[in-house]
């Protein structure tokens, strides 16, 4: 009976730019192998398995049962020889007649650039040793992938929060925004910019897995407010306040609108 080998699972840790662009990791994998002493047979040196003469070395046992339908027939692993067709009286003692020993290897393993959190590499004949001709099984590895302290992933775009200061947002400014290429890019930030603009950066994401092309950048700016002002500094900006309300276009037209909401009759 042709047993195919069984797939092995092992898990590996990589940091955030190793899914990017791919890496190669070693990991240590336990698997079934056929044993070296006897060959696979599970026999003893000196000695071969004999045919189970319950079964006749086939495995399985065929029964014959009449019913008021007629002749039923049914077919049975043979409890004998357990499938196998064989029986080992004189067992080998290393794999105890199972003709597989489980033994630890290295392997290392191709991570292709653009895999995610929580998905599986699989090598193929890679896992435990099949039986009687059978097939090796699989070696699938899978993947976790440590967060990154400023980008952040969502299929194949990347996002990323750009803080900048009040002055800067109302001023205008020149800001370089960090890539996951280890570049910068250099971008012009408006004079009167509102928190949470996004842009978009085509092409500047992470590469599709085993195809050309990549995903796309978006980088939300954020306004920080500050905190902590000295008595100087509130007056200041309390000045600067009063100067000209037509400056705050959204916050003036949404006040007109609740104005004109209680003057209607």
């Amino acid at each position: 009976n042709v047993v195919p080998g069984e797939d092995v699972t092992v898990s590996v840790t990589i940091d955030f730019l190793e899914a990017v662009f791919g890496c190669t990791k070693s990991v240590n994998v336990r698997r079934l192998v056929t044993c070296s002493d006897c060959n696979g047979t599970g026999a003893a040196a000196g000695s071969s398995p004999e045919t189970c003469q319950t079964c006749k070395g086939t495995g399985r046992i065929r029964q014959v049962t009449q019913t008021m339908f007629g002749s039923m027939q049914t077919e049975r692993v043979c409890s004998a020889c357990g499938g196998s067709g064989k029986i080992i009286k004189n067992p080998c003692k290393t794999c105890n007649g199972n003709g597989q020993t489980r033994k630890s290897f290295t392997e290392d393993i191709k991570i292709p650039a653009g895999i995610n959190n929580g998905q599986t590499v699989q090598i193929r004949g890679k896992g435990g040793a099949g039986k009687n001709g059978g097939s090796d099984g699989n070696l699938n590895v899978r993947v976790s992938v440590n967060p990154h302290p400023i980008f952040e992933r969502r299929e194949f775009d990347i996002y990323v929060d750009i803080p900048i200061t009040l002055v800067q947002a109302c001023l205008g400014c020149s800001i370089d925004i960090p890539t996951i290429d280890g570049q910068t890019i250099k971008h012009k930030i408006p004079e009167g910019i509102q928190s949470g603009t996004v842009y978009n950066f085509k092409g500047r994401g992470v590469p599709y897995i085993n195809s050309k092309g990549r995903g796309d950048m978006y980088v939300k700016i954020i306004v920080e407010i500050p905190k902590g002002l000295s008595s100087k500094q509130k007056d200041l900006l309390e000045e600067f306040d009063k100067l000209n309300k037509k400056n705050y276009e959204r916050s003036e037209g949404f006040w007109e609108k609740v104005k004109g909401m209680f003057t209607q009759k």
